[in-house]
């Protein structure tokens, strides 16, 4: 999410300079040097050219990225694109800085322009404008852009060009998007995975190369053609929560935690039914239902199993032929005994 905002000025033009550049992990000129010291040098000379050294030296601007939604180098050379479109004839340095949590460019625009020597002057409406041309920008990069909530007043993370593209999309209206294609493909992956390494090969089937580091928040999807879609932006999109590593993660992990239930249910049955064969009553089962078990889940089976030695301890099966005159001699016998 690329947000542009003004600063006041309050240091001279070489303090700014060597401020911005101080921190930076990367640094340009546009149309000036990249050395600092001798964008400064040009700067004043365009001054000297026009005679305007008097008043503002500089304008200071500042685009600020959402956390780990873009990095140093991306940065940079957005920073420069808007920096080319906004401030023709302005000299501008650019720095990038990562010493925060968010990745932010800093612009530090001379106050002449160098092929008229008219003063920098913006109103609200060219601010308005300078904003609208980042958002576009930003859009083309696959990036987010803040819009307001006016009933809050909040500013969240929104792609107003790709919420209008699928509503098109749900009006009926064929219209390829390598977003929208990879959205499905996730979509495909999750339903048929049950664990990382299930998604990830799921995902490349599809022809989808996947970056999935553990110590970072988000994961990439990049296609055949190169383009490159971060799940945090398919979860802003299509505002899913399921597109979210943290979901996944814990649906992978409910899914190992069911595996590891039926194995142990799995094995409770063997026990039972290994331990049971030795029983002299197994035997009896056995005429009645057989030896092989149904074809069922290991837990059914286990409960079944369960069920078996219940009626065999509560006397419910029913005897036929042979096992009726067995049931009478052992009656009989216990008659004997009894008068004995």
């Amino acid at each position: 999410m690329g947000v542009i905002k003004v600063t006041k000025g309050g240091k001279s033009l070489i303090r700014a300079l060597e401020y911005v550049e101080k921190k930076s992990c990367l640094s340009s000129g546009k149309d000036c040097s990249d050395d600092r010291k001798f964008a400064f040098k040009e700067m004043m000379n365009t001054k000297d050219l026009f005679d305007k050294k008097d008043g503002r030296q500089y304008k200071h601007y500042i685009q600020s990225f959402a956390h780990d939604e873009i990095d140093p180098k991306q940065a940079h050379e957005i920073g420069l694109i808007w920096a080319n479109k906004v401030f023709e004839g302005f000299e501008v340095y650019v720095a990038t800085h990562d010493d925060r949590h968010h990745i932010h460019n800093h612009f530090i625009v001379n106050s002449v322009n160098f092929s008229n020597g008219s003063k920098l002057h913006l109103s609200n409406k060219d601010l308005d404008n300078m904003k609208a041309i980042n958002d576009g920008i930003c859009i083309d990069n696959d990036l987010s852009v803040p819009e307001k909530n006016t009933k809050n007043k909040e500013v969240r993370s929104f792609n107003q060009g790709k919420y209008m593209l699928f509503k098109r999309i749900e009006s009926g209206e064929k219209i390829k998007s390598y977003v929208l294609d990879t959205a499905l493909a996730v979509q495909r992956a999750l339903a048929e995975s049950k664990g990382k390494t299930d998604f990830i090969d799921n995902l490349k089937h599809q022809g989808y190369k996947v970056i999935w580091q553990e110590n970072r928040k988000n994961v990439t999807f990049i296609d055949e053609d190169d383009n490159k879609v971060r799940l945090s932006n398919l979860e802003k999109t299509f505002r899913e929560p399921k597109f979210r590593k943290e979901n996944i993660e814990n649906e992978f992990r409910k899914f190992e935690l069911e595996g590891r239930k039926s194995q142990s249910s799995e094995k409770r049955g063997t026990r039972i039914n290994t331990g049971y064969a030795e029983n002299e009553g197994y035997r009896e089962c056995s005429r009645n239902y057989g030896n092989k078990l149904p074809e069922q889940s290991g837990v059914t089976v286990t409960g079944g199993i369960q069920q078996k030695i219940r009626d065999i301890q509560n006397g419910v099966f029913k005897t036929t032929g042979d096992e009726q005159g067995i049931s009478r001699r052992r009656k009989k016998i216990g008659r004997e005994d009894i008068e004995r």
